[in-house]
Order: C-alpha cells, then sequence, then structure tokens
C-alpha cells in the first residue's frame, strides 16, 4: 500500500467526513524528516491525495485518488499529535476502486494487511467494518470469487476470504 499527497509519500491517512457542513478531517502521519516537505506542499491551494495498493495476484490499482481544497493546517504545535498534520478541507473528485465514496474502514484494513495485522471476524461486531472487509477481500482477490442474490440474500464463496 502506498499513500502520495501529491507525489509525495506519506506513511498513513485517516480521513474523517463530515457530510453536514461539506468538510473534511484528514490525519496524515508522516516521518519527521519529510515533515517540513508535506508543509511546504500544503501550501498549493489544492492538494491530490492517491492511495495505491497491490492484490494477490501483484497488480496495481488505486484504491482512492482525490483532490482537496485545504482551508487550514495543524500541526503538532497546534494539538500535540507526534509525527501528524491535521489538514481541514473540502473533498473533491472523488474516485474509488469500489465506485462508492471514501471508506476509512477500507483504508484501515489495507493499511493493516500490507503492515501484517489480521482481520478477526468473530471479534468484530460493527456491521460496517465486516461489509467493508468482505470488499477489501474481494479487491484483494481482484474479483476471482464471484457473488450472487437470490431472496434478497447475498452469497459468495468464502474460501479467499483472509479469514481463518
Amino acid at each position: 500500500m502506498e499513500i502520495f499527497l501529491n507525489n509525495i509519500k506519506i506513511d498513513y491517512l485517516d480521513i474523517t467526513r463530515d457530510e453536514k457542513i461539506v468538510n473534511d478531517k484528514l490525519l496524515l502521519k508522516v516521518k519527521p524528516e519529510a515533515k517540513s516537505i508535506i508543509l511546504d506542499e500544503l501550501e498549493k491551494p489544492e492538494i491530490k491525495l492517491t492511495v495505491k495498493i497491490y492484490n494477490k495476484a501483484g497488480k496495481k490499482g488505486i484504491l482512492y485518488k482525490t483532490r482537496f481544497i485545504i482551508d487550514y493546517v495543524l500541526t503538532e504545535e497546534d494539538y500535540n499529535e507526534p509525527d501528524g498534520i491535521v489538514l481541514y478541507g473540502t473533498m473533491i473528485n472523488k474516485m474509488s476502486i469500489t465506485g462508492s465514496g471514501y471508506d476509512q474502514y477500507l483504508m484501515k484494513i489495507f493499511y493493516d494487511w500490507f503492515n501484517h495485522s489480521e482481520f478477526n471476524w468473530r471479534k468484530t461486531e460493527n456491521s460496517e467494518l465486516k461489509n467493508s472487509y468482505l470488499q477489501a477481500c474481494f479487491i484483494w482477490n481482484n474479483g476471482l470469487y464471484t457473488m450472487s442474490k437470490e431472496n434478497n440474500i447475498m452469497k459468495m464463496e468464502g474460501d479467499l476470504v483472509k479469514d481463518n
């Protein structure tokens, strides 16, 4: 998994969407040595975020691609978050491999997988997280399994789901 702000690699991305006020909060985690480069980049009127992933077959795809108009930027001096930068702005021109909007759970699942952390289906009660997990499995396996809908029940072959 690779995350880029314009063309500069960042370590982690967390976007909190607030549909009511059309304002987004982004938390970018960056290495200390890259922080000044990122802050310089944030002085541009518009930034581009791209999240790239590799699937099980090694094929690279773009999980998300979006642009932001930044209203203001906070650094760790403002909110005491080590190696983090918080941006407030508006997400525009959203593109997602799923065809829907940004999903932080999906981002977290791929981030955890690429950092060798596994998902525990049985211990997870959050249905949105489970839905994102199944989407991640579908993307990871590049559609190698099929889904069908019968009587409003979704069925899929489960042998490729990444869970023991």
